[in-house]
């Protein structure tokens, strides 16, 4: 079952925190120095990609960060708004307000990922990896 099929189902703690992408889950990245919070700019994100039940968005995806702004939105090679740029993953899954323009979220700086679990749409490519120099990359 993938993180979309738990979204579609349900909003429980179990299923909000499936991160079998990160090694050692969400528990064991408590370093706020590797976790920062961050404002994501909601209008950079699809809805049919990065919140399809139109309500959380999902975990996993590369995010890039917003020159002017400084907000955060899904990682783009062909952005020219600072996007271009890989910064980290989206860590945890955040609630959307109806019609909000921004949301609340964590961001995954350093730690140990396993891409073979990465959502579909996360945007990972071999320039996004190169940029993620504070991430393992563990392709089992």
């Amino acid at each position: 079952m993938s993180f979309i099929d738990d979204m579609q189902q349900g909003y429980t703690v179990e299923r909000l925190l499936n991160t079998p992408w990160l090694i050692g889950g969400i528990y064991g990245v408590s370093d706020e120095r590797m976790t920062p919070a961050v404002v994501l700019d909601v209008t950079k994100f699809t809805q049919a990609t990065h919140y399809p039940n139109n309500r959380v968005m999902v975990p996993g995806v590369v995010l890039g960060k917003i020159t002017a702004t400084g907000k955060y939105g899904p990682y783009d090679p062909n952005a020219s708004d600072g996007r271009q740029t890989a910064t980290g993953f989206l860590l945890s899954p955040s609630i959307l307000v109806p019609a909000a323009t921004e949301a609340q979220s964590r961001i995954l700086l350093s730690g140990f990922v396993q891409p073979a679990y990465l959502p579909a749409a996360s945007g990972l490519d071999a320039a996004a990896r190169t940029a993620l120099r504070n991430i393992v990359f563990l392709d089992v």
